[in-house]
């Protein structure tokens, strides 16, 4: 199964949604299904200190947050439609979101596009 795992926090932030989706991907790559990572682009301080060593990560454009809570994090910035195109020609099979907002509103689009089924973890009680 080709699967599309969509997050705001992925390597090499570092927190517990990282920690999880990373678990989920490993889990589901030795099951034998194919796993896409869909995030946020890496901050020009990440870039200078991490290599994208996985296959299958798939970086789309977001925006810093200024705060130091927050140092390195983005947010995707998702009303834009060439998102959604750029990721039509992956043909997912089920779509994972790991957030409600930003990239998950784009999971959620693609799965309605595509009419397929879509899964939500939630790692925050808000």
């Amino acid at each position: 199964m080709r699967i599309g795992l969509f997050t705001d926090s992925y390597k090499p932030y570092i927190c517990g949604v990282t920690t999880s989706v990373d678990m989920l991907r490993s889990g589901l790559e030795a099951l034998g299904h194919e796993v896409y990572i869909i995030t946020t682009k890496l901050t020009p301080e990440q870039k200078k200190n991490y290599t994208e060593d996985e296959k299958n990560v798939i970086r789309i454009s977001g925006i810093h947050l200024h705060c130091n809570t927050f140092k390195n994090f983005r947010i995707s910035l998702f009303s834009n439609i060439k998102y959604y195109q750029k990721l039509r020609k992956y043909n997912f099979d089920i779509i994972h979101i790991h957030t409600e907002f930003t990239m998950g509103i784009l999971g959620i689009t693609y799965a309605k596009h595509k009419k397929i089924p879509i899964v939500y973890t939630a790692h925050t009680l808000w």
